[in-house]
């Protein structure tokens, strides 16, 4: 539900409906990257899942 508010909030930033279907498009990929590789400083440098990986090893 939360991307679908973004892309309602992008409809009426973007004028240009080319760049918005890009977008739209390249969002699951991005979500995806963001989820699986990028590091949070807040997660001790890991990704989210690396985070909940690990944690459940601890937990476990």
């Amino acid at each position: 539900m939360k991307n679908y508010a973004i892309i309602l909030e992008l409809r009426f930033q973007c004028p240009d409906v080319e760049t918005l279907m890009r977008i739209i498009e390249n969002l699951p990929k991005y979500i995806y990257f963001y989820n699986n590789f990028r590091p949070q400083a807040k997660l001790k440098g890991m990704s989210p899942v690396q985070y909940r990986k690990s944690f459940l090893q601890v937990t476990f």
